[in-house]
C-alpha cells in the first residue's frame, strides 16, 4: 500500500497527459486519461487494453502516490492495481448487475478484454 495517495478528477481540458515515477517510489501522474493509468497499472502497451466504458477515454486524472522508499516498477504496478480496485475504477468489468471483477491478465494472452 501507499502511505499517501491522492486521486482527483483533471477538468483542466488540457490535452497533454504527464505519468512518471519519482525519487522514493512516488507515482506522479497529471491529467492522464483513465485508459492510461489502467494501463501503466498492467504493463499494457497501448492496444492491448479493449473495450470498457467510455469514460475509460475521455475522463483524466491527477494521481500522486508515495510509496515511501524506492521500490521494483513491479511491485508499485501491483500498489497501483490496488489503488485503482479501491476508487471509482472499480466500475470496470461491472455487468448490468453491478458486480465487478477485478482485472486479471491471461498469461497466454497480452490483452485484457473488458465488457
Amino acid at each position: 500500500m501507499f502511505e499517501v495517495t491522492f486521486v482527483r478528477a483533471n477538468r483542466s481540458g488540457e490535452r497533454r497527459a504527464m505519468m512518471g515515477i519519482q525519487p522514493g517510489g512516488t507515482l506522479a501522474f497529471s491529467n492522464v486519461p483513465a485508459r492510461m493509468i489502467v494501463e501503466a497499472a498492467y504493463d499494457l502497451r497501448p492496444g492491448q487494453l479493449i473495450g470498457g466504458p467510455g469514460w475509460l477515454n475521455l475522463e483524466r486524472f491527477d494521481i500522486m502516490a508515495k510509496a515511501g522508499q524506492e521500490m521494483p516498477r513491479e511491485q508499485l504496478n501491483l500498489m497501483l492495481q490496488a489503488l485503482l480496485s479501491a476508487s471509482r475504477f472499480r466500475r470496470i468489468g461491472r455487468s448490468k448487475r453491478g458486480r465487478g471483477q477485478p482485472l486479471q491478465r491471461d498469461p497466454t494472452d497480452p490483452a485484457i478484454v473488458l465488457p
